[in-house]
């Protein structure tokens, strides 16, 4: 494994499709009256400050991802699913923040809300050609940039990069089933510990799909529910 920045890390020629979580009717999502916790409501406002001061383009820029290999065949309605499954798995992925008047303390008034995990479903859309690994980059990193937003929905994509081309350390034709998937989301709903589990759990969320293999993974809370946890706590804190 390698942590670097996706500016300096290569991608390799193929084809691109994006991959877009939606929602099945818009009627679906309600009023959450969970509190943001004190990382995700500090992580919103300073993009708001930046916005604010002109020194970024999109209202929040920071987010984070992961690129890794699938090692098997490349079946888009497969992926769908499997990509369906995990966003219904998160209720963080499910769940959004807008700004709704001013608070009690002058600030900007966040507001959740969230849609049930039954009406949520994922949208390919491919680019198309085989593109160079220059150009892929590209693709990709556009993607994410004009995408991912603390207060824009969804807040983790997803786009995949298959008929890779062989390395150099393979032949022309290696018979090898594989392609490449990169997921980018906003730091609001992930974190790089929460980041590193997602490439296993998707990893075996396709495998269900394509060779019907138990995933075996375990059940999960919600962070919006520690959110609420994390603000009890902090409201019980005194000066000493």
């Amino acid at each position: 494994m390698e942590f670097t920045e996706l500016a300096d890390h290569p991608l390799p020629r193929g084809v691109v499709t994006e991959w877009i979580p939606t929602v099945t009717a818009t009627d679906r999502w309600y009023r959450d009256d969970r509190p943001l916790a004190y990382t995700h409501e500090e992580h919103c406002r300073h993009s708001l400050a930046k916005s604010a001061t002109g020194s970024s383009d999109e209202i929040g820029a920071a987010w984070i991802g992961a690129v890794f290999e699938i090692h098997d065949r490349y079946d888009p309605e497969a992926l769908r699913r499997a990509l369906r499954a995990w966003t219904s798995r998160h209720e963080t992925f499910r769940s959004t923040v807008t700004t709704d008047g001013v608070d009690a303390d002058g600030g900007a008034r966040l507001t959740r809300s969230t849609i049930p995990e039954d009406a949520v479903d994922v949208v390919p859309r491919s680019l198309g050609r085989r593109r160079s690994g220059s150009d892929v980059h590209k693709d990709v990193s556009d993607f994410f940039a004009r995408t991912l937003s603390p207060f824009r929905w969804p807040h983790c994509v997803v786009a995949t990069v298959e008929d890779i081309a062989p390395s150099s350390s393979t032949s022309d034709d290696d018979g090898t089933d594989r392609f490449l998937l990169v997921f980018g989301a906003d730091h609001s709903v992930m974190d790089a510990y929460s980041m590193l589990l997602a490439v296993s759990e998707l990893r075996r969320l396709y495998e269900f799909e394509i060779h019907a293999r138990d995933p075996r993974l375990a059940a999960i809370g919600s962070h919006l529910d520690f959110s609420v946890v994390d603000r009890e706590t902090g409201d019980c804190l005194t000066p000493d």
